[in-house]
């Protein structure tokens, strides 16, 4: 997405000449692809196992990604984007609670050294640096 958002507008002007209504509303399937992903995905993903689902989420988003330049007309786009939306979303409601439980399961085996530790988690860090990681992925998406 780092590298789509800024890119994608300059390749469908030259390439498929929308409209200024379509350019502006092609990225809506995405936000709605990532809506269904982390709201409705979630328990699913924790039943079925959250690794695999995250596999299956980067196979998605790989397919669409792969899709998306073959688009002969900006209504083609609509099905890669939804899926590449989903697949960032189920991504984030399979691997953000995963490290969570990682997190916890680290401060247990880290409470036992420990004496005084007053058993709070560190969550706080593990979404720390999940948005740091997103945030580099766009500065250097954007800068290229």
């Amino acid at each position: 997405m780092a590298i789509l958002e800024p890119l994608l507008p300059i390749w469908l002007i030259t390439q498929l000449r929308p409209k200024k209504w379509q350019l502006g509303t092609v990225f809506i399937p995405d936000s709605m692809g990532y809506f269904i992903g982390t709201n409705f995905f979630g328990s699913f993903s924790y039943k079925v196992g959250q690794i695999k689902m995250s596999v299956l989420a980067i196979m998605v988003v790989g397919i669409a990604c792969v899709i998306i330049p073959e688009a002969k007309n900006v209504s083609s786009l609509i099905i890669p984007h939804f899926c590449l939306g989903l697949g960032i979303g189920i991504l984030d409601t399979s691997l953000v609670p995963f490290l969570a439980r990682l997190t916890d399961t680290i401060m247990m085996q880290g409470s036992n050294e420990a004496e005084n530790d007053d058993g709070a988690s560190n969550y706080g860090s593990v979404y720390a640096i999940q948005q740091t990681a997103v945030s580099l992925a766009y500065s250097i998406g954007k800068k290229n």
